[in-house]
């Protein structure tokens, strides 16, 4: 309503205006003063003159609420006297403010006046009535009721405002309520939690300020980190929450982990259980490769605990106790030979033809007989093997013949009988310069014999006897020196073989190999010697001679060179006689390298299957590094360090992770760039990188690899470039790594953080091998630019070294 002017003119002025409002007013709390559409509003305001010697006593409210006030002459002119009348059911405040001027009122004269003004007043307080009827309990003044608390101070507890538009409290960010006394979560919680004072308590699982991050148990003990609420172990950890100590490739689940250590099923063995255990540890007879013994000579089976005969009786014999027993026709230590005739005879002689005869032990299929003039005429024909006697035919008289008779067996001859040679060769006398010789003569008919000898100090004599000869005096001989001799039957060109002075030794083997000894076993002569000559040689290393006495059976080699092949030989000795050698083979135990540094040293040491090693950095014993070798591709020899295949191993990863390495050797795996510059600066090595996908298969190889040290970032270098896939690494040269936590590309972007992965980016790549397996997403993927694009994830990729020089030390050379 408007201002109610009264008689002005005689300075008295009644203005009235109703505050629907809170007991204090709005500078000293919160209060939202409500649109003038919607509020009833009532001012009063009394001026009124009256004569200074007056009182005057104005009375403001007839209802029992009303409060009544005397006002004293006395008081200072100009004051103003404020009352305020409460109806705290409908929070609504009446404010009457009355001005009384320095002259008091003439009552008797103004009267009129004042009738007038207690008329509106009276009209006043009528519409007062009917606002606290509409404002009642039964009819609320807002289309809802309420809400807030006036009587608590202050109001909306001082985390809001009080909207009497709304007819309720505006709580403040993080607090609700009717009276926003209630602490609110951020995003309450997310429904991950539960809010206690305006803090999220995450239940188990989740974590963050909102519950809304994932969270890892017990914060991985610190030992790794947390990705997508699963723990990614460092190295050397594992478990759940990273507590369990990790054992080598997970045991290659041969094992179990136990504080670290691999405990390997029965038939396992190493520090992740890898190797394979042979039976009976070969008996110490042999090598354990993948669970089978590889034996030594002179040894076989499973266990090699049955001993070998030579060259397994070349099928021709049974093989009992490390000796042949050969089939019938069959002879000599392994059974190659075919057993000879023996005994030939020369019977009737007629112009034309020979009868000849011999004899046999063994049953042959047939005997070949031949026959050779002087002029080189050849002729032969068979015999039956049940015969021992022949006719030789159409012989020209006057002519000198050579005979031979060959045992056949199996399509195999025998050597032929041929001359047998003088026997009982023995001295009979002798002085200081002279030594007689006596002997038997064969059965056969001779021309004559050669008989020479060889003195100690390499001094040689030779005689030619006559084929009557049966005994002769060597002279000339020096006193004190020991003498070998030979005798030889001769008939025309032909000659026997000197009769052996000392018998060979036999089965010669070597057992108990190991990386640098064996031990030689062999059967003694027959007859007593005086010792015997032991020669063992390497390719990589001069002979070495030993000397052992004649009643020893066996000797202990050692200071041998590991994984090398040797040959030895065995020689009976009396006086200045030797035997033929005995022969036997085997190589030692080992690797070629101690200490390989690579893959490539370790093949040529033997080892020919791809899988887990042990290296030794720069070939030093205290940095051994477990690797995967590929000893199949291109000539093998690769050390793979890195591999994608399936996509179950994140490697969206942060710096740490890549320098130190992370992964299954025998799955995914990354072996980290510290490990590469300590290998890459220890030798020259190419790079290799094997690409496969939907059955096709592309390489690329580039002859100089190399990382450098850590202060550049790991740089990467490389060489010049061959194979199938395309030159997509060229573009990376010279270029640190990146992760999406060690941003060193040249892009405006982080091109590790943009493409999920991580790599020697530039801005960005050609080459992403550790992007995101399986997402064909533009450049977020496993790419390899010139073979695939950038619009396709490859499904598997290798990358690998080995030594640029390989091709030159595979053939056994060693390479620096």
């Amino acid at each position: 309503p408007q201002p109610i002017i009264l008689d002005a003119a005689r300075g008295l002025v009644v203005f009235s205006t109703i505050f629907v409002h809170t007991v204090l007013s709005s500078n000293e709390h919160n209060i939202s003063i409500p649109n003038t559409n919607k509020s009833v509003l009532f001012n009063h305001v009394y001026n009124i003159h009256v004569p200074a010697s007056a009182l005057c006593t104005v009375d403001l409210d007839a209802s029992k609420s009303t409060k009544k006030h005397r006002m004293n002459a006395a008081a200072s002119a100009g004051q103003a006297i404020t009352e305020h009348t409460i109806n705290g059911e409908n929070q609504i405040v009446f404010t009457h403010r009355i001005h009384i001027p320095r002259q008091a009122c003439g009552c008797a004269e103004d009267l009129p006046v004042l009738k007038d003004l207690l008329k509106r007043l009276e009209m006043l307080e009528g519409q007062v009535s009917a606002l606290k009827q509409q404002c009642s309990v039964g009819s609320p003044c807002c289309n809802t009721q309420a809400a807030g608390d006036v009587e608590t101070k202050p109001y909306c507890n001082g985390h809001g405002n009080f909207s009497a538009e709304m007819c309720q409290c505006v709580c403040e960010p993080g607090w609700k309520g009717p009276n926003c006394t209630q602490s609110e979560c951020p995003q309450n919680c997310r429904d991950k939690g539960r809010c206690v004072q305006g803090s999220c308590e995450c239940y188990a699982g989740f974590s963050g300020q909102d519950c809304s991050q994932l969270s890892c148990p017990n914060s991985c003990n610190h030992r790794g980190s947390c990705i997508d609420g699963q723990c990614i172990c460092e190295e050397g950890f594992t478990g759940e929450d990273c507590s369990q100590r990790a054992c080598p490739n997970d045991c290659m689940k041969r094992g179990y982990c136990l504080d670290g250590t691999c405990i390997c099923q029965e038939g396992y063995f190493g520090d992740d259980c890898s190797g394979l255990v042979c039976p009976d540890n070969c008996n110490e007879r042999g090598r354990c490769v993948n669970g089978k013994c590889s034996c030594v000579s002179g040894y076989e089976g499973e266990s090699c605990a049955t001993i070998s005969c030579l060259n397994n009786c070349h099928n021709n014999g049974q093989c009992v106790d490390g000796q042949c027993l050969c089939e019938e026709g069959y002879m000599g230590q392994d059974c190659f030979d075919v057993s000879p005739p023996k005994d030939l005879t020369v019977g009737n002689v007629t112009q034309e033809t020979v009868d000849l005869s011999w004899s046999n032990d063994m049953l042959v299929t047939e005997y070949l007989v031949t026959s050779t003039s002087s002029g080189g005429l050849y002729q032969q024909f068979t015999v039956p093997g049940d015969q021992t006697s022949a006719t030789v035919k159409e012989l020209e008289p006057g002519i000198e013949y050579l005979i031979n008779v060959y045992a056949v067996l199996s399509s195999k001859k025998s050597v032929p009988v041929t001359l047998d040679p003088p026997t009982s060769f023995e001295k009979m006398d002798g002085t200081e310069t002279s030594l007689t010789l006596t002997w038997q003569k064969p059965q056969a008919k001779v021309t004559g014999y050669k008989l020479g000898y060889v003195s100690e100090d390499g001094q040689f004599e030779e005689f030619d006897l006559p084929g009557t000869a049966d005994t002769f005096v060597v002279p000339n001989l020096t006193a004190g020196t020991t003498y070998t001799f030979t005798l030889t039957a001769e008939r025309g060109q032909k000659k026997t073989e000197a009769e052996p002075e000392v018998e060979q030794p036999g089965h010669l083997n070597a057992v108990n190999v190991t990386d640098v000894s064996a031990t030689l076993l062999w059967q003694p002569s027959v007859a007593k010697v005086d010792g015997y000559v032991i020669t063992y040689r390497s390719d990589t290393a001069p002979p070495v001679v030993e000397h052992v006495t004649g009643d020893t059976v066996q000797f202990e080699m050692a200071s041998l060179a590991p994984a090398t092949h040797y040959t030895v030989t065995l020689q009976a000795v009396k006086e200045a006689l030797k035997s033929d050698s005995a022969v036997t083979e085997f190589t030692t135990a080992g690797q070629r390298y101690r200490y390989p540094k690579d893959c490539a040293q370790i093949f040529l040491s033997g080892e020919t299957d791809s899988g887990l090693y042990t290296i030794y950095v720069a070939g030093e014993e205290s940095q051994p590094l477990q690797v995967y070798c590929d000893m199949t591709t291109d000539g093998g020899g690769w050390m793979v360090f890195l591999r994608r295949q399936n996509g179950k191993l994140e490697f969206f990863r942060n710096w740490k992770n890549y320098t130190a390495g992370f992964g299954n050797m025998n799955n995914e795996f990354w072996l980290g760039l510290s490990n590469l510059y300590k290998i890459t600066s220890s030798g020259h090595y190419e790079l290799r990188v094997d690409l496969r996908d939907k059955g096709e298969s592309a390489y690329a190889q580039y002859d100089k690899f190399t990382i450098a040290e850590p202060r550049t970032r790991y740089k990467i270098y490389i060489g010049a470039y061959s194979g199938t896939a395309g030159d997509s690494m060229t573009y990376h040269q010279g270029r640190p790594f990146s992760t999406f936590d060690n941003d060193n590309d040249v892009a405006v972007t982080n091109c590790a953080l943009s493409y999920k992965g991580a790599f020697w980016y530039k801005n960005c790549h050609r080459v992403n091998l550790m992007g995101k397996y399986g997402d064909s997403t533009h450049s977020k993927g496993i790419n390899w630019f010139h073979w695939r694009g950038h619009e396709h994830s490859i499904e598997f990729a290798e990358m690998k070294i080995r030594p640029a020089d390989f091709r030159n030390g595979e053939n056994g050379k060693k390479l620096n």
